[in-house]
């Protein structure tokens, strides 16, 4: 896994493509096609990862909420998409099916790495790259160091709290994440926002804010820190892929 380390620390992480930033075409455009696809007999799995192969919008707005799929430009959540897509057949496709193949793993169930690269595309692939390792990964880096924490308060015998799990984010990153969040909010290029309090905040925006987390630890970190970090969580991460694949096998007997 450590060639992957080598591609984290390139400075150009953006998706500068017309796979996302020239689409022409509306969310109905791509679901027409995929339901069309369906309606003739196309097995579904194989249907999603074509529509996501081609799919050219990085987000959708409806009244007050807001999908996104390319987090920063960089960071392309490919299950968030699949689900899009898929709750949009007018087949009815088996829940059990459905949560086999989209939610067993990081990846569709029975595809390695190389076979999903060449389903949704090499952009694609990188997006993905980038969401995997700077999100979900970066997320198992951040619950890894609280458990952790955890574990060495409880040998003390005090009692765990809020504050005290405040250095979670010390240890990682340097800062209060109050700090941290205020220094996203007031100085993530390109973005016009002010700042808030967090408990304000949605799901994309928890997912932007992660990923800027990763990056700044990425330009702070030696590789070899970094790298430290990033297998010890890629360790625990296995081990919760693992539990669920036994929760949603136990599920469906």
């Amino acid at each position: 896994m450590n060639y992957i380390f080598d591609g984290l620390f390139d400075k150009d992480r953006k998706i500068y493509d017309d796979e996302f930033l020239n689409s022409y075409d509306s969310a109905d455009t791509y679901l027409e096609i995929f339901n069309n696809a369906l309606n003739n007999g196309e097995n579904w799995k194989d249907v999603v990862l074509e529509i996501i192969r081609i799919w050219g919008i990085p987000e959708e707005k409806k009244g007050n909420h807001k999908s996104t799929y390319l987090i920063s430009g960089e960071a392309f959540n490919w299950i968030r998409l699949a689900i899009r897509i898929v709750n949009s057949s007018n087949i009815e496709i088996p829940e059990d099916e459905i949560r086999e193949f989209l939610f067993s793993g990081f990846l569709p169930n029975a595809l390695s790495e190389d076979e999903f690269k060449s389903k949704i595309g090499d952009s694609k692939f990188k997006g993905w790259q980038n969401y995997y390792y700077g999100i979900i990964v970066e997320q198992g880096v951040i619950e890894l160091t609280k458990i952790n924490i955890m574990k060495e308060v409880f040998s003390t015998g005090i009692n765990i709290s809020d504050e005290r799990l405040e250095i979670v984010f010390d240890e990682i990153y340097g800062n209060s994440f109050e700090v941290l969040w205020k220094d996203f909010n007031l100085n993530t290029s390109g973005v016009n926002r002010k700042y808030y309090l967090p408990k304000t905040t949605g799901e994309s925006e928890s997912e932007e804010f992660i990923y800027w987390l990763f990056k700044r630890r990425l330009s702070k970190s030696t590789p070899e820190v970094f790298a430290s970090r990033v297998n010890e969580a890629l360790k625990y991460l296995d081990n919760v892929k693992m539990n669920n694949i036994i929760r949603i096998s136990n599920n469906s007997d």
